[in-house]
């Protein structure tokens, strides 16, 4: 088996450090491919010597300050660009015509013009871009956010840290829910600060109610689903799913009451990545796959800046 040979543009914390003490954790991009029987690290760089020197110790790779002269020696099958999000569109123009694939950390950019930028880029010279929203790799997460419905929705986020890094992992899940022909009526904000926001969002088949964590002793990041068929909830870590639906009850003054069918509770919570790289495998070897669109990507980077602007 031939291995797909990995590049790393960014030893910062999701790139290298978040798990560098931790040899039992695959949450880096660095330590998911060096543990991955179907990848090969071959590379990282970064502006930063101390993390180039980090990345050598533990990885026994060469680092580069210049991803662009990393490129050009290692001669990648794929690209990981990890780098803060202000960066992300001069990397892809500099990638304009690579023609493998790139995976590519959300956001798109820390700001919607840029972003903008970025999608009409990947269009325009159909690059293979793999955007790292995980959690929408996972199988059963790909069933629930994928299935179209006419039904109104009710949808209820709590995140945690900031709005554009953080909850926009949960706002993408839903974007199948509220698509292109539902047009945003209102977005009403109900607290302020430097990286969160609450909301109110209302769309014509429905709502979304955005709260962030006020808790910091520990992270809250969940989604729920709610219609007059089911109700859904989905954990994003650690990563679970609950649905349940509406059965008849006479005990009960409406005689109707919410029973849990189904629960996927197999966490990913030591290897974050897994089904993202699967993905990935699967596309260079023609084998089935699912990527993000996007347009779907580039919806959720609007939301966002609608909020933001509240």
């Amino acid at each position: 088996m031939k291995k797909i040979k990995s590049l790393i543009i960014g030893l910062g914390n999701i790139g290298m450090d978040v798990d560098y003490e931790n040899n039992k954790k695959r949450l880096s991009h660095s330590s998911t491919i060096y543990h991955h029987r179907k990848f090969e690290l071959i590379g990282g760089a970064d502006i930063k010597k101390n993390q180039r020197k980090k990345f050598e110790k533990k990885y026994k790779k060469k680092s580069f300050k210049s991803y662009l002269d990393a490129i050009k020696i290692t001669k990648p099958d794929l690209i990981v660009i990890s780098t803060p999000p202000n960066t992300h569109l001069e990397i892809i123009n500099n990638l304009a015509n690579f023609k493998k694939i790139i995976l590519l950390e959300k956001p798109l950019s820390d700001n919607l013009k840029q972003a903008k930028r970025i999608a009409s880029l990947i269009n325009k010279k159909k690059l293979n871009v793999f955007i790292n929203y995980f959690r929408e790799y996972i199988p059963t997460f790909i069933n629930i956010i994928n299935t179209k419905s006419n039904l109104y929705h009710q949808c209820h986020i709590n995140y945690s840290s900031s709005l554009r890094e953080n909850a926009s992992h949960h706002l993408s899940l839903l974007m199948n829910i509220f698509d292109d022909k539902k047009k945003i009526i209102n977005i009403k904000s109900l607290k302020k600060g430097n990286k969160t926001k609450d909301a109110i969002i209302n769309f014509s088949n429905g709502e979304i109610i955005l709260v962030s964590n006020k808790i910091k002793n520990y992270e809250i990041n969940n989604v729920k689903i709610i219609n007059k068929d089911s109700f859904t909830e989905l954990q994003l870590n650690p990563i679970f799913i609950k649905t349940s639906k509406i059965i008849n009850d006479s005990n009960f003054k409406n005689g109707k009451v919410l029973s849990n069918i189904d629960k996927y509770s197999k966490e990913i919570k030591d290897n974050f990545f897994k089904h993202v790289y699967d993905n990935i495998y699967n596309y260079i070897n023609g084998k089935k796959f699912y990527k993000i669109p996007i347009e779907k990507v580039l919806r959720t980077e609007k939301l966002i800046d609608e909020i933001e602007k509240v």
